[in-house]
């Protein structure tokens, strides 16, 4: 049965109803005012915003969208607490896409160029420029004839050309073959759509299933993609902006800094350069912007990466029960509550969890302890924990594009703490107070006054 939002239109739409989007009517500028409004915004907990006027531009821009895993939970029809376990199920089930007409995405075809047509935002006072930080982008593998999908970082290096960076598979892979063989990679990039179909472009899944496939079964029902006029490439049709050319692989250059979602800027040495032939969008467009210092792309990559990683673990390691993305530390902080197992079977848990790219802390917890409140874990930590028998230091592992620690790119160490206690903590019982007594307590507290 279907479920969530069609389009980011929709999403909108749903947002305002609820009284959880914020309206800002007054000009913006694209060059940091926009990111610094959406920062304001988020910590005071506004929700998600839409500023109407943005200087230069006739197309209003929105963000912060998903403000809380709460707006997930409106787009599959779930309560906030159930969302990481509904996505694990739903992944489960792809449903593919239907190709539909030419889609509301190429309803218009832009005359201007690309740094007049869109709303680039600049965020960070030491960014190289404005960077495109919601561009799906779509690439068919050469070999196979799959469409490879991901969300990648794109800086504005001319009227009509960006810096993409390609540094995670799928669409790595399809552009190191194109370099091998000197060949231009043709490109659709999308720029807004609904928060599922967003969450799948972030997934890490088989090479062999498109992950429009996977945004269908996260939504309930099939995508509507339209056939890219320019490229042929297969693209959701209910998309906001449409961006279709090549990437030239004998054209790369230097990439930022942007101020990534880690909270430090980051450069890369060389990247390819998308030279844009073809610009569509509906009418009256909407751009989506997320800041990447911002708790959106936190919360969108931490939720991502908790259902990919329960959808993984299940078979291998039944006692695992919840898992939670400490907030702020993009999807590299975990911990795992689990059931009573022998301590080495933790332990096995504990090294497969790390040597999962993203993940470079994960801490074991037992299942009297909630994962997600940290007080509760540090306890854990001090009370049920001996680093030296209880910890693990792997050292040279995959580690995250985005972490300017590691001594060598991509690879730095990771740690694993075994704070259950089984096997460790033996003839010490947790004080805990009666449930009923507590209840009770609370009907007996007074109101807390105002002034107090």
């Amino acid at each position: 049965m279907p479920t969530g939002f069609a389009d980011l239109r929709d999403t909108l739409q749903t947002l305002g109803d609820k009284g959880r989007l914020l309206q800002v009517e007054e000009p913006v500028d694209a060059a940091f005012e926009a990111a610094a409004l959406l920062a304001a915004a988020a910590r005071r907990g506004d929700g998600a915003v839409l500023l109407s006027r943005i200087e230069g531009s006739t197309v209003p821009v929105c963000g912060n969208l998903v403000h809380s895993r709460e707006v997930l939970g409106w787009a599959l029809g779930v309560a906030e607490e159930a969302v990481p376990a509904e996505l694990t199920r739903r992944l489960g089930s792809p449903i593919p896409p239907v190709l539909t007409g030419d889609g509301p995405v190429q309803a218009v075809e832009a005359k201007a160029s690309l740094a007049q047509t869109l709303p680039i935002l600049t965020h960070y006072r030491s960014d190289s420029g404005p960077f495109i930080t919601t561009g799906l982008l779509s690439a068919r593998d050469p070999v196979t004839g799959v469409v490879a999908r991901g969300i990648h970082r794109m800086e504005l290096r001319g009227e009509n050309e960006l810096g993409v960076a390609l540094m995670n598979p799928p669409l790595a892979d399809v552009y190191a073959q194109h370099k091998h063989q000197g060949t231009p990679m043709p490109v659709a990039v999308v720029v807004g759509i609904d928060p599922l179909t967003f969450c799948a472009f972030a997934l890490k899944g088989s090479p062999q299933v498109d992950k429009l496939a996977i945004a269908g079964g996260l939504r309930g029902s099939p995508v509507e993609v339209t056939t890219a006029a320019h490229t042929g490439i297969p693209v959701p049709a209910r998309a906001e902006f449409l961006l279709e050319g090549e990437i030239d692989p004998t054209d790369e250059r230097k990439d930022g800094p942007l101020g990534e979602i880690g909270g430090y800027s980051m450069a890369f040495a060389a990247t390819p350069t998308f030279r844009v032939r073809r610009i569509t969008h509906r009418v009256d467009p909407i751009y989506h912007a997320l800041l990447p210092t911002g708790p959106e792309g936190d919360l969108l990559l931490a939720t991502v990466a908790e259902a990919s990683i329960a959808s993984r673990v299940a078979e291998l390691f039944p006692f695992a029960r919840r898992y939670h993305f400490v907030p702020s530390t993009f999807g590299s902080s975990l911990v795992v509550q689990v059931a009573p197992a022998p301590r080495a079977q933790v332990r096995s848990l504990l090294v497969h969890l790390v040597t999962l790219g993203m993940v470079k802390k994960v801490v074991a917890v037992a299942d009297d302890v909630d994962p997600g409140d940290p007080v509760e874990v540090e306890w854990s930590v001090a009370t049920r924990c001996q680093p030296d028998l209880d910890g693990m230091i792997l050292s040279d592992l995959k580690g995250h594009v985005i972490d300017p620690s590691c001594p060598k790119l991509f690879h730095t160490a990771k740690l694993a703490l075994d704070a259950t206690g089984y096997e460790r903590v033996r003839g010490h019982q947790r004080a805990v107070l009666d449930p009923d007594a507590v209840i009770r307590a609370a009907t007996l507290l007074p109101e807390r006054s105002s002034h107090g």
